[in-house]
């Protein structure tokens, strides 16, 4: 009972269940609202790496987000185990796509991305 009266006391008269309805609808509105923005957020961000001037010696962490970026050198510490590897776009090349795949949290996707971003230097994933 007393936490009733702090409450009641806060907000100055009771509220009603119609208004807690109302309110949650307005709430739940915001919220739709707030997901399509960030979905059309996110359409806009997916397409920046695009804009970037890439070169061969671009460093992969400069085009890549985390995930990749974590892939990507874990690949050259464990797998190629290449104690030179510089972290340059133009390394990216030597990548053995069906050993790249064996990483984990590594699927097709990353894969594409790695492709695409050569693609745009007028590199090649090793075969």
């Amino acid at each position: 009972m007393k936490n009733q009266s702090n409450i009641q006391s806060f907000v100055g008269e009771e509220i009603t269940y119609e208004e807690f309805q109302k309110a949650l609808r307005i709430v739940l509105l915001y919220k739709s609202q707030l997901d399509i923005k960030v979905k059309q957020l996110s359409k806009d961000i997916a397409g920046v790496e695009n804009l970037l001037e890439i070169t061969p010696d671009t460093k992969y962490y400069d085009v890549f987000d985390l995930r990749m970026i974590t892939s990507i050198s874990n690949y050259f510490r464990y797998v190629s185990k290449d104690k030179h590897f510089t972290g340059t776009l133009k390394e990216l090349q030597f990548i053995s796509p069906k050993k790249y795949l064996l990483l984990r949290n590594v699927g097709p996707k990353s894969l594409i991305k790695i492709q695409n971003v050569l693609h745009s230097i007028n590199l090649q994933l090793a075969t």
